[in-house]
């Protein structure tokens, strides 16, 4: 009986883990993205206002982990007065039309990262880097299936190795 109470926890940690775990899926994929993203599954999965930008961006931040979206909004023209009058317009006429994601690496972390990129699912483009101290890496990768193609790099930013992939929605 002990033995069947031990696997039955088991199987409920493991459900739990992988439940919690589905709801961050998306955002741990560099070279995926949904093409029919809104901005109602953004704001209603706890993507938040990124501030101090000139355009709209929505992001999320789990663990070294950074996904954010950009928005177009076509102009206002004064229908906005609040935040909740904002939202509500960002729900119905805002277009999600760019998706950056960003992960912090060490050294060790990123070329084990580099190497491990599936070419049968993916098809690594070396592209020229440019000619600075921050730049490290820089290639651009095609989705195989999707055909969806991402711009890549690897840079120093305040002392850390941060990938960056991004690429355009086409909805």
């Amino acid at each position: 009986m002990a033995h069947l109470m031990k696997i039955l926890i088991y199987m409920i940690v493991v459900l739990l883990v992988s439940c919690n775990d589905s709801k961050n899926q998306e955002i741990r994929k560099p070279f995926e993205v949904n093409q029919k993203v809104t901005t109602d599954v953004l704001l209603d999965n706890g993507y938040e206002r990124i501030w101090g930008v000139d355009v709209i961006l929505y992001g999320k931040k789990v663990n070294k982990v950074n996904v954010y979206y950009q928005i177009d909004l076509p102009q206002l023209k004064g229908e906005v007065s609040n935040e909740s009058e904002h939202e509500k317009v960002l729900r119905k006429r805002g277009k999600v039309d760019w998706k950056n994601f960003e992960e912090i690496f060490t050294e060790n972390e990123y070329n084990y990262f580099r190497k491990s990129i599936q070419s049968d699912n993916y098809q690594i483009i070396e592209t020229e880097r440019e000619k600075d101290n921050y730049s490290k890496d820089q290639f651009m990768v095609v989705n195989l299936k999707s055909k969806d193609t991402f711009n890549c790099s690897l840079v120093i930013r305040d002392g850390e190795l941060v990938f960056s992939s991004n690429t355009i929605i086409k909805n």
